[in-house]
């Protein structure tokens, strides 16, 4: 069954993986083990302790298995007409179908093993990155984020719970990626000094990511002005990694946005006031999410130029 749902995502470009639901509890234990062994800051507990959701979910079928599907992520080059110039501006793989391919991809596996009988339920909020590299589908780098091969790390992890019955129930030793051990590239890259020497679970409230996907206040006073490279995330680590070497020579897609959609942007209001060609270009692009720290992002990078 497995050979069959991987023959048919590979159309799609996906890949995927299964393994048992007796995971869960596994994966369980490895978050308390690092609660315990890992100075972890607020932000970490907080997800450890509210953000995932363990209990199966009420389904009109017997849960049995957990379908892993890796989806190829792209950049997506932005152009920002700005007081006569064009200001480019990154956003990094993976936010430019976040919120919109988990449906698109239940609703297609949902048909295609319906095709089989058997069925399928998008998962509440799990550790996808975790349970993809103790599955074995995955594979840590130093930089905490997870590669897939022939991805990279250009890749979003989706699960799905199934009734399809497994055999075997993978559990890797092998988290991290063994040219890891003696690179370095995204430790040295790393503009806040998020990703350190002598711990692999980086400094969360320190990453860029972090700080530039959260609004309402200024950017910090120690983040020096110059890093700012991006509408939100961070792409630094993932560019430099040797491991994305292919990646970096895909095709990427590049969108302009005119001189008076930029100031649109920077005054921060509804998307409900937008023309309809910026309002369609955020949503298809997944920026609508993010569009309250969009304006101070916009501009940190704007006061470079």
């Amino acid at each position: 069954m497995l050979t069959y749902i991987q023959e048919a995502l590979a159309g799609q470009g996906h890949k995927a993986a299964m393994t048992g639901i007796d995971i869960l509890e596994k994966l369980q234990e490895d978050l308390r083990n690092l609660q315990n062994k890992e100075k972890l800051n607020d932000y970490q507990n907080r997800l450890i302790e509210e953000r995932y959701d363990w209990e199966l979910p009420k389904v009109d079928f017997e849960i049995k298995s957990i379908l892993l599907v890796g989806k190829k992520n792209t950049i997506t080059k932005l152009k920002f007409e700005y007081k006569g110039k064009e200001i480019p501006v990154i956003m990094p793989p993976g936010y430019n179908e976040y919120f919109n391919a988990p449906d698109r991809i239940e609703h297609f596996m949902q048909q295609l093993l319906g095709e089989k009988g058997y069925k399928c339920k998008a998962t509440p909020m799990l550790p996808n990155k975790l349970l993809a590299a103790r599955s074995g589908f995955a594979k840590y780098g130093r930089n905490n984020i997870v590669y897939i091969d022939g991805m990279g790390s250009f890749c979003q992890v989706y699960l799905f719970y199934t009734d399809i019955p497994v055999e075997e129930h993978p559990f890797s030793k092998e988290l991290i990626m063994k040219r890891c051990a003696t690179c370095g590239a995204c430790i040295k890259v790393c503009p806040t000094g998020a990703i350190m020497k002598d711990r692999f679970l980086l400094d969360s409230k320190r990453c860029l990511t972090f700080l530039n996907e959260n609004g309402g206040y200024p950017f910090p006073a120690w983040v020096d002005p110059k890093i700012h490279h991006a509408l939100y995330g961070c792409n630094r680590c993932q560019e430099i990694c040797p491991a994305n070497r292919e990646q970096l020579m895909n095709p990427v897609e590049e969108v302009l946005f005119s001189e008076e959609e930029t100031k649109i942007l920077l005054e921060g209001e509804s998307i409900d006031t937008f023309p309809d060609r910026l309002k369609n270009e955020i949503k298809r692009l997944n920026i609508e999410e993010y569009l309250s720290v969009v304006p101070r992002n916009l501009n940190a990078i704007f006061d470079q130029s």
